[in-house]
C-alpha cells in the first residue's frame, strides 16, 4: 500500500510493471455485508493494464458518500495539517542537529573538547570557549522556537476554521476543518476557502462557479469551474442532498494541480469527472453565492499539501557569505598555528639548554618532539582563537529577530484593505527583503493587478478625465 502512495506520474507506474498491487479499504465492523466492502483484488500490472496516463488503472481509490455509518469505517487521512518543523519531543534533537550542522559551531565544539585535555590546554583543562558557544546555540534555538510557534498557531487557526458539513438529518452544521472527512458533502459560501479538495456537485449559478487560486499558483485571474450536468439535475434544492447516496472512484493523491479523473456512481448512473469539477483546498470561491461539493482529498493528501515541502533551514546570501569568510579565517588561523609552532620548535632546537625553566630535555626522542609540536600547535590555536568573530554570530541572530519585530510594528507595512500587519515567518531572510535577482513573466497580468482605472473619456465634444477621485471636464 505504501508504494502506491508515492506514484506521481505515468513513468513511475511503468516502472512498477510486473509487480502486484493490492488495495483494500475494509474495517467495516462485524455486521457489514460482503457487498459493502470496498476491495481491490490483487492484480498484476502489465503492459495490457497500462494504456495511457489519462486512463484509470487499478491504482485508484474508492470513497462513499451519503452512507454516514458505513463511510466512517473507511480509513483516510485526517484533514488536520501541520507545517511546523518541531514538536515537543523533536525540538531539542532537531535543533541541536541543525545548529551543529553549521561549520562554526562544530569548530568551536572541537576546540572546547580539546581544551579539556590537560596536556595541551592553556585554560587549566576547563572548556572556557563552551560558554560563548552555548549562548550562541541557546539564542538560535529560542529564535527557532518562537518562529515555529507562529507556524503552529497558523496551523491551529486553519484546522479550527469552520465549514458547513451535511448532517444525517439533511441540514448543514458548522464543523471544524480538522473534523471534515473524505465523503462529506460540504457547502462553501462566497469569499470562503475550500476546507479540502472537493468535487463540485452544484452551485447557485446553475452549476457554474469561479475560484481564485492565487494561494496555489499566484494567478489573480478567476478560474472557471462547472459541475457535471447529471449532478446539476439531481440537486436542485438543498433537501435533495439528504437522499443522495453513491460512491466515487478516482485517482490516488498526487501533486498535479490541473489533473483529475474519476467516476461518480449514483444509482445506475455513472458520471464522468475531470479537473473541471475539482475545487482545491486553499482556493477561494468568488462571484458565486454557494457551492456543494464532495470531499475527495483531505489533510496531507490534498494537492496543495503534496506540492508544499517541509520547512527547511533557510540561509540568506549575507549569512552564506559570512560563513565562507569565517572558513577563510579558519584557514588563516591554521597556517598561523603551523608557522608559530614551527618557529617554536626551531627556537627550542637552537636553545635547548639555555632556558632551564622550560624543563626541556635535550636528549628527547623523536616521539617526544612530535608530541611537543602538537602541544605548540594546539597552544597557538587556543591563543589566537579570538580572531574568529564568535560574537558576530550572536549579534546577527539578535539583530534579525529585532528586525522581524519592527517589521510587524511598522504601520506603513499594514494592508489598507484588511488592516492586517506584516508577519515575518522566518527572520533568517530579513536582509533579502525586496531583493530581486530575476523577473520571469509569461504575460502582463503577472506583474500588474489586472485593474483598469478610468483616465479620460470623450463623448462627442465632451471630454471627461479623472484626477484622484474627482471627475473634471476639459474644454
Amino acid at each position: 500500500m505504501e508504494e502506491f502512495n508515492e506514484i506521481r506520474d505515468y513513468e513511475q507506474l511503468r516502472r512498477l510493471e510486473g509487480r502486484k498491487s493490492s488495495i483494500e479499504l475494509k474495517p467495516l465492523g462485524p455486521a457489514a455485508k460482503d457487498e459493502d466492502k470496498v476491495t481491490f483484488n490483487e492484480e498484476l500490472i502489465t503492459n495490457e493494464s497500462i494504456h495511457k496516463p489519462s486512463e484509470l488503472t487499478p491504482i485508484t481509490r474508492k470513497a462513499l458518500f451519503g452512507s454516514f455509518k458505513l463511510r466512517r469505517e473507511l480509513k483516510f487521512a485526517t484533514n488536520e495539517i501541520s507545517t511546523a518543523k518541531y514538536t515537543l519531543v523533536t525540538f531539542l534533537p532537531l535543533s541541536l542537529f541543525e545548529e551543529f550542522s553549521k561549520v562554526t559551531n562544530i569548530y568551536f565544539l572541537v576546540l572546547a573538547m580539546l581544551q579539556m585535555v590537560p596536556s595541551i590546554s592553556i585554560t587549566g583543562a576547563k572548556p572556557m570557549i563552551l560558554m560563548p558557544l552555548s549562548v550562541i546555540i541557546l539564542v538560535s534555538m529560542v529564535k527557532n522556537f518562537i518562529e515555529d510557534r507562529k507556524r503552529q498557531k497558523s496551523d491551529s487557526y486553519e484546522n479550527n476554521s469552520k465549514a458547513l458539513v451535511l448532517q444525517p438529518e439533511g441540514t448543514f452544521a458548522a464543523k471544524e476543518w480538522k473534523e471534515v472527512h473524505v465523503g462529506d458533502i460540504v457547502k462553501v459560501e462566497r469569499d470562503r476557502q475550500f476546507p479540502a479538495d472537493l468535487v463540485l456537485l452544484s452551485s447557485s449559478n446553475k452549476g457554474i462557479c469561479y475560484v481564485e487560486t492565487k494561494n496555489l499558483d499566484g494567478e489573480t485571474n478567476l478560474k472557471y469551474k462547472k459541475a457535471a450536468k447529471e449532478t446539476i439535475q439531481l440537486i436542485k434544492e438543498e433537501s435533495d442532498l439528504k437522499s443522495l447516496r453513491g460512491e466515487i472512484l478516482y485517482e490516488l493523491p498526487n501533486p498535479l494541480l490541473y489533473s483529475f479523473e474519476g467516476t461518480l456512481h449514483i444509482g445506475n448512473s455513472i458520471i464522468s469527472l475531470n479537473a473541471e469539477q475539482l475545487l482545491l483546498r486553499g482556493s477561494l470561491l468568488k462571484n458565486t453565492s454557494w457551492v456543494y461539493g464532495i470531499v475527495v482529498y483531505t489533510g496531507a493528501e490534498t494537492k496543495v499539501q503534496l506540492n508544499s515541502s517541509k520547512a527547511k533551514p533557510k540561509r540568506s546570501i549575507i549569512e552564506k557569505s559570512t560563513y565562507s569568510q569565517i572558513i577563510k579565517i579558519f584557514v588563516i588561523q591554521f597556517f598561523i598555528g603551523i608557522t608559530c609552532s614551527g618557529l617554536g620548535l626551531l627556537w627550542l632546537a637552537i636553545n635547548p639548554a639555555k632556558k632551564t625553566y622550560l624543563e626541556i630535555n635535550p636528549s628527547a626522542n623523536a616521539d617526544c618532539q612530535a608530541w611537543l609540536s602538537i602541544k605548540l600547535f594546539a597552544s597557538w590555536i587556543f591563543m589566537i582563537v579570538q580572531i574568529v568573530p564568535l560574537s558576530l554570530l550572536v549579534t546577527l541572530e539578535v539583530v534579525r529577530y529585532m528586525q522581524a519585530m519592527r517589521i510587524g510594528w511598522d504601520g506603513a507595512m499594514t494592508s489598507r484593505r484588511t488592516q492586517e500587519a506584516a508577519s515575518v515567518q522566518t527572520s533568517s531572510l530579513n536582509e533579502e527583503l525586496g531583493m530581486v535577482n530575476c523577473v520571469l513573466s509569461d504575460k502582463t497580468g503577472t506583474l500588474t493587478c489586472n485593474v483598469m482605472t478610468l483616465r479620460k473619456v470623450a463623448v462627442g465634444r465632451l471630454r471627461l478625465g479623472v484626477v484622484g477621485c474627482l471627475l473634471y471636464t476639459s474644454d
